[in-house]
């Protein structure tokens, strides 16, 4: 018996693995209609183990393009019959005018055309849908970044991105408000590698434009499937709020607060300790023979009191009297610290230096020459300018920003500094700064 097998000129011959692929991917919710639904993403890459798009073939996609069913071609036929019969007043509404550094998308039935310019184009009226798309360089500007480098530096900086689109047809079908995608992506981005560099990656020019670099070609993988490409990226400008920390100081610290270092520690004490033990065994002490005679007794002159300096300095004599009427007994139930705050830049010789005790009573502030009694049991000292003094105050300057700016030195832990929040919303209730 002889059997006789063929394959039909239109069935396609599957490999294993894509059959084991289809029947992976198989659901009960597969229908079998006329459009594609498969995964674009179908080449593999052996070298770069990686998806990839497979490449459009152009004379497939005008064929696709083309009026396909009976509908289309009589709608398309209708509407040349009308745009004919109209005439000259049709070509108002079906004559579009295409710029160099524009392009022109035309969706006929729901269906992408072949984009269209520059010059002068005819869309038929009913069933053609335009959209002009430019294609020129577009520049966007990126919100302020505030990044935390890996060697513990503040750096704030803005950037901008230069993009244009390539593909017309892409960026107006598969979109939609591309625009604030692409800023968000360049944000998210530009933000993810500068956080993996050190402060001097960044303020160094030519390093930063190696980044900057890295960051286009890693933006333009992702964008060039909206049918858009990033032209550069730069930085317009970089605050630096903190310095960067001494590594060599912090690999040191970390050194001495491990094994190996109390390791060494405590061999050190011991060598020191044998040096002592010997230099006072060779050292033997003389015992005299006569008992020694008291030395004569000197009479010294009784110390002078000096009379208590009160600086004059109207501003901030005014400002402790505004804290005076602030202070009650539930803000010192709150807060429970003693703060003095020293303004290096007053017009006297002497700094102006006072304290405000939240610790003990009702609350009380006064200069510090008043009370030298609390000068060693303060909690927290603050180091200021007296212009610092009065942005703090007038909501101008932030506490934070004045703390990373080196603005205000603090003595004592931040912990304790920030209780000084209470009585400045206090102040504000009753309104007296």
């Amino acid at each position: 018996m002889v059997f006789f097998c063929w394959r039909s000129a239109n069935e396609q011959v599957h490999s294993a693995e894509e059959v084991a692929r289809k029947r992976m991917f198989d659901s009960a919710f597969t229908y079998n209609t006329e459009y594609n639904y498969s995964n674009s993403y179908t080449n593999w890459a052996q070298q770069t183990n990686r998806y990839s798009r497979p490449q459009i073939n152009t004379e497939k996609r005008l064929t696709d393009l083309r009026p396909q069913s009976l509908i289309e071609i009589l709608f398309v036929g209708l509407s040349f019959i009308l745009l004919i019969c109209t005439l000259p007043f049709s070509l108002i509404f079906s004559l579009k005018f295409v710029s160099t550094f524009e392009r022109l998308v035309v969706l006929r039935l729901g269906k992408a055309q072949e984009v269209r310019g520059p010059g002068t184009c005819l869309v038929l009226p009913f069933i053609d849908k335009s959209a002009k798309i430019d294609i020129s360089v577009i520049s966007h500007e990126l919100p302020s970044i505030s990044v935390i480098t890996i060697d513990k530096g503040i750096v704030e900086f803005s950037a901008a991105i230069f993009c244009k689109v390539v593909d017309p047809l892409i960026s107006y079908c598969n979109v939609q408000n591309k625009d604030m995608v692409i800023k968000e992506c360049a944000y998210t981005t530009t933000y993810k590698y500068l956080a993996r560099r050190s402060l001097h990656d960044i303020t160094n020019p030519p390093v930063l434009s190696k980044i900057l670099s890295t960051v286009q070609d890693d933006l333009n993988e992702f964008v060039r499937e909206m049918g858009v490409e990033i032209v550069e990226v730069s930085v317009t400008k970089i605050n630096v709020l903190k310095q960067a920390e001494n590594q060599a100081v912090n690999v040191f610290n970390t050194l001495m607060k491990s094994d190996v270092g109390t390791q060494v520690i405590q061999s050190l004490q011991s060598h020191i300790m044998q040096n002592v033990s010997s230099n006072n065994a060779g050292n033997i002490p003389k015992i005299p023979l006569y008992p020694p005679q008291p030395p004569p007794q000197q009479q010294f002159p009784q110390p002078k009191t000096s009379p208590v300096i009160i600086p004059n300095d109207p501003e901030v004599e005014e400002l402790i009297a505004k804290i005076k009427q602030c202070c009650n007994s539930t803000l010192v139930a709150k807060v429970q610290k003693r703060y003095r705050i020293i303004c290096n830049d007053s017009s006297e010789n002497s700094p102006a230096d006072f304290i405000i005790d939240l610790k003990s009573g009702d609350g009380w502030a006064t200069w510090t020459t008043l009370a030298n009694d609390l000068v060693n049991d303060v909690d927290v000292i603050f180091s200021l300018s007296k212009q610092t003094l009065k942005a703090l105050i007038d909501g101008h300057l932030s506490p934070f920003t004045a703390y990373m700016n080196g603005e205000v030195r603090i003595s004592g832990t931040v912990a304790d500094a920030t209780g000084l929040k209470y009585l400045m919303d206090r102040a504000k209730e009753l309104r007296c700064i």
